[in-house]
């Protein structure tokens, strides 16, 4: 059974009356108990184990955004002006929503003038080029209008630009929802 707003609404009615959900399978019980506990009220942010199976694929209740985490580590992937591949791929029909860039150890770089940024080989930049200078802040940042979308499965990459980086580490949380 698909879960829709009325049938969320009835399963909550009821968990909260403490009437026993007969015709709903054990899925949209479960879920219907987390959100009438008030664990959580935003579907959005609800445990993917509590939504197991949900539907990521049709317009409805039970949309969950997707985060992919990437790292660049200067002391595994090296700094030389490029791309270099982070190993992680977004699946076709990504719709990237927000790209946040947490600073783990501030980059440096000849002449503090290095710059690296967040890309996808067809979608392209994802964030602004942050400046390898040292500086150790953490950003929400992105290039361009968002949202973006990824037609096919891509891997996220950095690209280093300018001036080769010696050393840092960045994360890179890539919010996204899967497109109907």
């Amino acid at each position: 059974m698909a879960l829709t707003q009325d049938t969320l609404a009835t399963l909550i009615a009821r968990a909260n009356a403490h009437v026993p959900v007969r015709r709903f399978g054990v899925r949209e019980a479960n879920l219907a108990k987390v959100v009438a506990d008030g664990i959580e009220t935003d579907l959005t942010n609800v445990p993917t184990s509590a939504l197991a199976g949900a539907d990521t694929t049709t317009v409805g209740v039970g949309k969950l955004q997707l985060v992919a985490v990437a790292t660049y580590n200067f002391a595994t992937q090296g700094g030389a002006v490029g791309t270099v591949s982070l190993g992680v791929t977004l699946p076709a029909n990504a719709l990237i929503s927000q790209v946040t860039t947490e600073v783990i150890t501030a980059p440096t770089s000849t002449g503090s003038t290095g710059t690296i940024r967040l890309a996808l080989p067809v979608a392209g930049n994802l964030t602004t080029a942050l400046t390898a200078n040292g500086a150790g802040t953490s950003s929400t940042s992105t290039a361009g209008p968002l949202p973006v979308k990824a037609v096919t499965a891509q891997a996220l990459s950095v690209t280093i630009a300018t001036n080769p980086i010696l050393s840092g580490s960045l994360r890179y949380y890539v919010s996204y929802f899967l497109s109907v």
